[in-house]
């Protein structure tokens, strides 16, 4: 007998809903897996492209960065 019907006729529509989530599953499984491998693949991406930029011409991202939230800490609390 079936675990969530009843009747013995109804395995067949037991084992399609099992078939159905265990296929809804591996979708979601294919779709982190791929979701995850972009988001890495933009990121190393990314950090080559600000490497290549920071080589090739005289602008550092973290200096200007710091340099932003400096200037950005004093303006707020009024040091000059």
């Amino acid at each position: 007998m079936s675990r969530i019907f009843k009747r013995h006729s109804d395995d067949a529509t037991e084992r399609t809903l099992e078939a159905i989530h265990l296929a809804n599953r591996v979708d979601d499984y294919y779709e982190r897996g791929w979701t995850w491998l972009k988001v890495i693949l933009a990121s190393v991406i990314t950090a080559f492209v600000i490497s290549g930029f920071e080589h090739y011409s005289d602008w550092n991202l973290w200096s200007e960065t710091t340099t932003w939230f400096k200037e950005g800490v004093k303006n707020l609390f009024g040091f000059n």
